[in-house]
C-alpha cells in the first residue's frame, strides 16, 4: 500500500492520509514526522499498527498533560482515565514517560493527599489509608504518608466533637454509642475515641482559657 497524498485535517496539528484506495486515516503531525510518512511512502500492516500505537500515545499524552494541569493524579488514576480512550499499552507508555519527566509522582501525591485527608477532612489513620489505597497508592507508601503528618488522633477527635457532636455528650448511653460509631466511621480506633471522650472536658476548658487570653 502506498501513500498518495497528505491533506491538512480540519483540526490543526493533524493530516489526513490517502492511498490508491482512498482515505486511510488521520494522524497527528508529530506521528507523521516520527515515522517519516510522506506521499509515495510504502505502508504495510506492521507500520499501520505502529502508527496506530503512536497516535494513541500522542493523544494520551495530550490528555495526560491536560489532566495533570488541572490537579495531581496518582499513576492509577491517570492510567484508568487514559484507558477510557486508548489501549492499556498506550496508557502505560504515557504513564512511564510522565514519571520519567517527573510530572507523575505517587510519593509526592501521597503526601498531599495524606495532609488533605488528615488535616482538612479530619480522618483517622484507618480511613485515610483506605482513601489513599482507593486512589492507587500502595499500602506501605500510604501508611508512611499518613504517619508523616504527625497528627494527634485524640486532639483531632476533640476538635471534631467540638464542631459537630457536643449534643451527644449528654451522658445518654444511646447518644454516646452514636458518637463512638460516628468517630469510628471516620477511621479512628475505639481506644482513641474513648480517650478523646474522656479528655474532652479538659480540652474544652483549655480552649476557653486560650480564647480568654
Amino acid at each position: 500500500m502506498r501513500i498518495t497524498a497528505l491533506e491538512p485535517a480540519k483540526k490543526s496539528g493533524k493530516h489526513r492520509l490517502y492511498t490508491e484506495e482512498g482515505f486511510l486515516c488521520t494522524l497527528e503531525d508529530e506521528v507523521i514526522a516520527a515515522h517519516h510518512i510522506h506521499a509515495g511512502a510504502e505502508v504495510d500492516s506492521e507500520l499501520l499498527n505502529a502508527l496506530d500505537f503512536s497516535s494513541q500515545c500522542c493523544r494520551a499524552k495530550q490528555k495526560a498533560y491536560y489532566l495533570l494541569g488541572y490537579r495531581d493524579h496518582t499513576r492509577k488514576e491517570l492510567f484508568d482515565k487514559l484507558c477510557r480512550t486508548v489501549s492499556p499499552q498506550a496508557a502505560e507508555w504515557v504513564c512511564n514517560l510522565l514519571e520519567e519527566q517527573r510530572y507523575l509522582n505517587d510519593e509526592a501525591c501521597a503526601q498531599k493527599l495524606a495532609a488533605y485527608y488528615v488535616r482538612t477532612k479530619k480522618m483517622g489513620q484507618r480511613r485515610a489509608v483506605y482513601e489513599l489505597l482507593r486512589r492507587g497508592i500502595n499500602e506501605e507508601m500510604a501508611r508512611q504518608a499518613i504517619l508523616s503528618i504527625g497528627a494527634d488522633p485524640v486532639m483531632q477527635i476533640c476538635e471534631i466533637i467540638f464542631k459537630k457532636y457536643t449534643h451527644l455528650l449528654d451522658g445518654d448511653y444511646k447518644n454516646r454509642s452514636k458518637l463512638v460509631a460516628a468517630l469510628v466511621r471516620r477511621g479512628y480506633s475505639f481506644d482513641d475515641v474513648r480517650a478523646a471522650i474522656d479528655r474532652y472536658p479538659e480540652w474544652e476548658e483549655e480552649q476557653e482559657e486560650e480564647q480568654e487570653e
